[in-house]
Protein backbone atom coordinates (compact mmCIF):
# COMPACT_ATOMS: atom_id res chain seq x y z
CA UNK A 1 0.00 0.00 0.00
CA UNK A 2 2.72 2.37 0.75
CA UNK A 3 4.83 1.46 -1.93
CA UNK A 4 1.69 2.54 -4.39
CA UNK A 5 1.15 5.60 -2.41
CA UNK A 6 4.73 6.74 -2.91
CA UNK A 7 4.74 5.96 -6.34
CA UNK A 8 1.65 8.09 -7.17
CA UNK A 9 3.31 11.24 -5.24
CA UNK A 10 6.44 10.65 -7.18
CA UNK A 11 4.46 10.56 -10.54
CA UNK A 12 2.55 13.73 -9.61
CA UNK A 13 5.93 15.33 -8.44
CA UNK A 14 7.43 14.11 -11.98
CA UNK A 15 4.00 16.20 -13.69
CA UNK A 16 4.04 18.91 -12.14
CA UNK A 17 8.16 19.57 -12.73
CA UNK A 18 7.71 18.88 -16.16
CA UNK A 19 4.55 21.39 -16.52
CA UNK A 20 7.24 24.02 -14.77
CA UNK A 21 9.59 23.62 -16.85
CA UNK A 22 7.16 24.06 -19.44
CA UNK A 23 6.31 26.98 -18.12
CA UNK A 24 9.76 28.17 -17.75
CA UNK A 25 10.34 27.73 -21.29
CA UNK A 26 6.89 29.50 -22.64
CA UNK A 27 7.94 32.62 -20.84
CA UNK A 28 11.19 33.88 -22.13
CA UNK A 29 9.93 32.96 -25.75
CA UNK A 30 6.80 35.28 -25.06
CA UNK A 31 9.19 38.03 -23.55
CA UNK A 32 11.20 37.49 -26.48
CA UNK A 33 8.45 38.19 -28.77
CA UNK A 34 6.93 40.85 -27.71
Amino acid sequence: MRSAILAALFLAALFLAAEEKSMVKEIPTKDLGS
